[in-house]
């Protein structure tokens, strides 16, 4: 038996797409704000869990892409387009792959002064 002569190749790491790049900055944006990752959580079929492990996946992925200056250099800041892009995306009633998430809001109206009440005489009541 004789040993083969095969030359050693270095390990280089693989060149990241824009496209790859640009899911990161989406999945992290949409899993670091409640706001965003609420609905999703809500409309996605797939479990909470699964999608958590999604988010976070995506969140621990994206600082060494955005200090990556070759990256930004070739793709532009897609971190910044994903935040601004989020935003806008969420006031048109879409998250990430989903379209008609209602707009959650708080209610000022007089139900908020009699349920206050309510309850205000209620702790009262009781002392």
């Amino acid at each position: 038996l004789t040993p083969r002569q095969n030359t050693p190749t270095t390990a280089q790491t693989p060149l990241l797409s824009c496209l790859d790049y640009s899911r990161i900055a989406n999945l992290s944006t949409v899993g670091s704000n409640s706001s965003y990752r609420s609905p999703f959580y809500h409309l996605s079929k797939t479990g909470s869990m699964y999608d958590n492990q999604m988010f976070s996946a995506a969140i621990a992925a994206l600082p060494p892409l955005m200090m990556d200056v070759q990256l930004n250099a070739r793709c532009g800041n897609l971190s910044q387009v994903a935040i601004v892009e989020a935003a806008r995306n969420l006031t048109n009633g879409t998250v990430l792959q989903f379209d008609g998430v209602p707009v959650m809001g708080i209610k000022a109206g007089v139900e908020v002064v009699v349920i206050v009440s309510a309850i205000v005489v209620l702790f009262f009541g009781v002392w």
